[in-house]
């Protein structure tokens, strides 16, 4: 019997959400880098207090990671639930870990503020410009710049590579399309 670490994590949008390709057939899906602030009780201030940040990626596919790309901008509060997964990436200078969550589920978390629904799906944008790829920045656990930095796959594959990102102005200007 199979099993997976389902999660449901809080957090903000920490960077613009970012469209990616599958290395193996080029089907698009959509990163959201979120920033997770840790609260815990110190019983001695009597008090809640921060205790550091911990950064996701969440990953979505099909219609949600269309919908989640139109919809989620930086700083949104949002709500995410999925199976749970350590990407670990390598460069030649430097090699790293980062959590993801692969999402069911993503929302906007209304503790926050209020928000307007409309019912209907978005899809993804169509374009044959070149994609450029981006991991984490420093500030996140990231490296400078690692070219390789991809996500894989439950099944190990790798789903983009340097190839595996349009740009924010190439988003930009398509988002402005009629679907």
């Amino acid at each position: 019997m199979l099993r997976e670490t389902n999660v449901t994590v809080a957090g903000n949008v920490t960077r613009t959400p970012e469209i990616k390709h599958r290395k193996v057939d080029g089907r698009p899906f959509t990163v959201i880098p979120i920033a997770v602030n840790n609260r815990r009780f110190d019983g001695n201030a009597g008090q809640w207090v921060d205790d550091g940040v911990t950064y996701y990626d969440i990953i979505c596919r099909g219609s949600l990671g269309a919908n989640a790309h139109f919809s989620l901008d930086v700083g949104m509060p949002v709500v995410a639930h999925g199976r749970f997964r350590i990407h670990e990436w390598t460069t030649d200078a430097m090699k790293g870990a980062r959590p993801c969550i692969f999402a069911d589920s993503v929302g906007v978390d209304l503790s926050w503020g209020i928000t307007s629904y409309t019912k209907g799906s978005h899809t993804y944008p169509t374009s044959e410009d070149e994609y450029d790829s981006a991991p984490p920045p420093p500030s996140e656990g990231g490296p400078a710049a690692a070219p390789d930095a991809g996500y894989e796959a439950e099944d190990g594959e790798l789903l983009a590579d340097e190839d595996g990102v349009v740009s924010e102005e190439d988003a930009e200007r398509l988002l402005k399309q009629p679907a």
